[in-house]
């Protein structure tokens, strides 16, 4: 009868493959972030420049803890410069943005004020051959005899003659309104707004041409609401003398006194 053996003990340990050491990571110069900064800004980057030249030389040197501490030095310009860079191009972005809304706004009233007006209505008063109302020329004096309140075309006739009428002022009143504070788009203001408006602008400019206002009636045309939608916000001021006959152009009759 045999005797149970006992089982040796295993005489390695288990297998482990062998993985040698890896070299160590030399630190960064922190040239990448000295030319960050020099594309976003420049004097970061001349800052940066000496630390990650000090930290190259450190390096080739075998001291690594000084390369390391000009390395980090240099990383630390570099951001700054990559941050001050963008927050200067933001607002270098904005300000160019106000300053050419700012530059156009007072040539968009102008602008707009050169397109085609409406035509005059066609069953308004004056001559089928007349000129209509709407593109008279300041100084175009005409003659009133048969036209009624609502005047579609005037016969224009010379200011050194007899005449009735006197178209003596045309604006646009964008910038009128613009300079109670609206905003670059305007909503139309109203007729009554308007002729409240067109009341007081006309009476004034007479008064500024030195001709008494209580010598004339004065009529305008504002823009209509479908005229405003349009871009049009041209305002013709007429003068028509309350005798019936009026001889001279106020213009010239006002510079002469």
């Amino acid at each position: 009868m045999s005797t149970p053996q006992t089982p040796r003990p295993a005489r390695y340990g288990p297998y482990h493959p062998y993985v040698p050491p890896r070299p160590p990571v030399p630190p960064s110069t922190g040239h990448g972030w000295t030319v960050v900064a020099l594309l976003f800004c420049w004097p970061f980057a001349l800052a940066a420049l000496p630390h990650t030249l000090r930290a190259s030389r450190a390096l080739g040197a075998g001291d690594t803890r000084t390369a390391a501490t000009e390395g980090s030095r240099a990383r630390r310009l570099g951001i700054w410069g990559l941050a001050v860079g963008l927050s200067l191009s933001s607002v270098a972005s904005v300000g160019l943005l106000v300053a050419a809304t700012a530059a156009t706004a007072p040539f968009i009233g102008a602008a707009v004020a050169d397109a085609p007006p409406a035509p005059a209505p066609a069953d308004g008063s004056g001559p089928e051959d007349g000129t209509p109302v709407r593109l008279a020329f300041i100084g175009n004096c005409y003659e009133t005899d048969g036209l009624t309140d609502v005047v579609a075309r005037i016969e224009v006739v010379d200011c050194d003659e007899p005449h009735g009428g006197e178209m003596y002022f045309k604006t646009s009143i964008y910038g009128d309104y613009r300079e109670l504070g609206a905003e670059r788009s305007i909503a139309f203001p109203g007729e009554a707004e308007l002729a409240r408006h067109a009341t007081g602008a006309c009476t004034e400019k007479l008064v500024a041409l030195r001709t008494d206002p209580g010598l004339f009636d004065i009529w305008y045309i504002v823009p209509s609401e479908r005229d405003w939608a349009a871009g049009n916000y041209s305002m013709w001021c007429f003068a028509e003398a309350r005798d019936g006959s009026s001889t001279g152009a106020i213009a010239e009759r006002a510079s002469a006194e």
